[in-house]
């Protein structure tokens, strides 16, 4: 009975040793195959980018963090991709069924939702305008404390 015991274990432990390498071989293929130029990226330390530029000799992805900055990264370092817009992701037809058992996040993103991009130059004005504001108010109480 021990043995059955045992056997069963380690037949359960294999199983789930191969599936989770299954599972890692189709998420290194999707972000092989999603590696382009123009895709938004997220590397594994939390910058995010676009891909101008691609070594596929090498092991270096160029990433444009802002306009006019470009970050060189190790290819290893991607974490997530994201398709260029007008493109669809990827996925090799025999590694589609193991593909599809990755849990990743759905996320359904309208134009609606994202909230207009406004630069330095324009927040650096916001925040002037409400110390103006400020500076106003608090002259005008003391003006009106005084008399």
């Amino acid at each position: 009975m021990e043995i059955i015991l045992l056997v069963a274990l380690g037949g359960l432990l294999l199983f789930f040793m191969m599936n989770t390498r299954k599972r890692q071989k189709a998420q290194q293929e999707k972000l092989s195959n999603n590696l382009r130029v123009g895709a938004t990226v997220m590397t594994s330390f939390g910058m995010f980018g676009t891909v101008t530029d691609v070594d596929e000799d090498g092991i270096k992805v160029t990433v444009e963090t802002t306009p006019g900055t470009n970050v060189v990264i190790h290819r290893q370092t991607i974490a997530q991709i994201e398709a260029p817009e007008g493109e669809a992701p990827a996925v090799p037809e025999a590694d589609a069924d193991v593909a599809s058992d990755i849990d990743e996040p759905a996320v359904e993103e309208s134009k609606e939702d994202k909230a207009p991009r406004i630069t330095d130059a324009e927040l650096d004005a916001m925040n002037e305008a409400k110390r103006n504001a400020k500076t106003n108010d608090n002259a005008d109480t003391n003006d009106s404390d005084k008399k």
